[in-house]
């Protein structure tokens, strides 16, 4: 009486290529996933380093101004509006004075185009500009700026 074989399947080159199959499908989920990750990660990257810009790409008049400001609290941030450019430095004064915290705006010349801070009213010129004006980001911080900001992210972890 002839012996049957069971559990196999009948054609043995069948089922190794179904287990390629398999294996190949596996793997190349395995590659899309880091891939995935990868193109995420550098998508964000450059959004990040759009809002940006290095300190030589400042205006002549206003990296003059830069080199005596490292020393304190600044931060520059560059709007547009109608189609202009316009500085907005940010200058933390002395502790307890009037004029603790002063930004002055400027045109791409290096014209003041508002000040604000102190004891003074909003004005509508002010209103407009904070309505109408796209913020493109910070371009430039001092380096005392930056020790501040990265000693608030160090103690928030």
């Amino acid at each position: 009486m002839p012996t049957e074989r069971r559990g196999k399947p009948p054609n043995i080159k069948y089922g190794t290529s179904l287990l390629h199959e398999y294996h190949n499908i596996t793997m190349k989920r395995h590659y899309i996933l880091p891939f995935c990750i990868v193109a995420l990660c550098a998508i964000l990257l450059t959004a990040c380093k759009s809002k940006q810009q290095t300190v030589t790409a400042l205006p002549s008049w206003l990296q003059e101004q830069v080199v005596s400001l490292d020393q304190r609290y600044s931060v520059i941030t560059l709007y547009e509006l109608d189609g202009e450019s316009y500085y907005a430095l940010f200058c933390r004064g002395p502790r307890q004075s009037y004029d603790m915290n002063r930004t002055t705006i400027y045109d791409a010349n290096g014209n003041i185009y508002m000040t604000l801070g102190g004891l003074k009213k909003k004005t509508e010129q002010e209103a407009y500009f904070f309505t109408n004006a796209i913020d493109k980001g910070i371009i430039w911080k001092s380096e005392t700026a930056r020790q501040e900001d990265q000693e608030k992210s160090d103690s928030s972890l």
